[in-house]
């Protein structure tokens, strides 16, 4: 199971909004570069700009499992599931703060806050599960089919 490694807020039994569902989407990505994929997956996440990030995973994946430089397709279907949801209650979480929080949020410089709770806290979750499927298919120049 999983269990915070800083409790920051003392939250109660009724703090916690938990909303239980069924849902499940399936994706299917179709592509013949890795600049093509990197394009496709960055849409499905819905980011805008550069997906290079993606494109250097796809390229070294593929790299991975293919020897021919000849001619190669790739397809990814992907299957999310999300089952769960959970978010704070409350807008003002100052009063919500565990004391040994409190004192060091005050007393901290910024870089220490930064440090020991990183760049955001999360509001909400969604917990689930994703499982990816990748099949690769490369054409060599003595293939005629």
């Amino acid at each position: 199971l999983v269990e915070p490694s800083k409790v920051i807020f003392n939250f109660g039994p009724g703090d916690v909004a938990k909303r239980t569902f069924s849902k499940a989407n399936s994706e299917t990505i179709t592509s013949e570069s890795s600049g093509e994929f990197a394009a496709e997956v960055a849409a499905h996440l819905g980011i805008q700009g550069s997906h290079l990030a993606f494109e250097g995973a796809a390229d070294s994946s593929l790299k991975a499992v293919s020897r021919s430089q000849y001619k190669q397709f790739r397809l990814d279907k992907m299957i999310t599931a999300e089952v769960l949801h959970v978010s704070q209650k409350h807008f003002d979480l100052w009063p919500k703060l565990t004391p040994q929080t409190k004192k060091f949020l005050l007393e901290k410089t910024p870089q220490q806050i930064h440090t020991n709770f990183g760049d955001f806290y999360a509001s909400e979750g969604t917990l689930g599960g994703v499982f990816q499927q990748t099949v690769t298919m490369q054409m060599r120049d003595s293939d005629n089919k």
